[in-house]
């Protein structure tokens, strides 16, 4: 509650800055997936103790400097698509989370995946499975800090 409560001041104070709509809407988008892909990655932080912790911590951390370096290069696998490694890698990410998603979650007593482990191991596959999609989150996320003023159109 706290952190939705911070996230509607920044945005309140953006919004009365007087900041241009469109990227007003990109900064919020930005603030509530980043946030998204944080909390998506806690379980695993919270199930996960010493070097282990560390780790895990210090690749998000990774992940998440790596993609505002790299904001350019995945907004432009969003808005020129054609022929881009990184597109067709992230299209690839999504079908292996549907899969993935698709057989360890299905009508929620057809469990194929989780089926075959006990509760413990379940509750790590479940953290690791969210881990990842967190990672994914935070990564792409950075494409909406493109302001619109840069953006070239043809």
């Amino acid at each position: 509650m706290l952190v939705t409560a911070i996230e509607v001041t920044i945005a309140w104070i953006w919004w009365k800055k007087g900041m241009e709509i469109v990227r007003f809407n990109s900064l919020t988008a930005f603030l509530m997936f980043s946030t998204f892909g944080v909390f998506l990655v806690f379980p695993l932080l919270r199930i996960s103790n010493g070097m282990f912790f560390w780790v895990v911590l210090a690749f998000y951390l990774f992940i998440a400097f790596y993609s505002l370096y790299k904001r350019e290069l995945v907004f432009q696998a969003f808005h020129k698509p054609k022929g881009s490694k990184l597109y067709i890698s992230i299209i690839v990410i999504l079908f292996i989370f549907l899969i993935v998603g698709a057989l360890s979650f299905r009508y929620g007593q057809e469990m194929v995946i989780l089926a075959m482990m006990n509760d413990h191991q379940g509750a790590f596959f479940i953290s690791v499975f969210l881990y990842f999609i967190g990672l994914f989150v935070t990564f792409i996320s950075t494409s909406l800090l493109k302001k619109p003023s840069e953006i070239k159109r043809k």
